[in-house]
């Protein structure tokens, strides 16, 4: 990350490490510098949650679905079910499934 700040994915990685540590305010720190789209949403959602932002977390997954429903039903699905939603999830994911979506696996 110090060669190239703007890699994608590498925010997004640290930040699900330190959310997964116990750190979301570092988290959030953290993915604000991610600079793909879908990704810094999925993982605002997650971190806002763990901060108790629920405001802020229902409006990054709204912003992801209105703007990646397409191509991230698996990224929903996960943000529905960290926050403890699992009905949700689950249709989110079988939404997932019938489109391919490579984050399945």
């Amino acid at each position: 990350m110090d060669l190239n700040p703007q890699v994608a994915f590498a925010h997004a990685t640290l930040c699900k490490i330190l959310l997964a540590e116990g750190k979301p305010q570092q988290a959030l720190a953290e993915i604000e510098k991610e600079p793909n789209d879908w990704e810094k949403l999925t993982d605002e959602a997650l971190v806002y949650h763990a901060l108790g932002r629920e405001q802020d977390s229902k409006a990054a997954l709204a912003e992801l679905i209105a703007k990646h429903s397409s191509g991230s039903a698996y990224q929903i699905a996960k943000v529905y079910a960290f926050r403890g939603e699992p009905d949700k999830s689950f249709s989110w994911l079988e939404r997932a499934y019938k489109q391919r979506d490579p984050g399945i696996t």
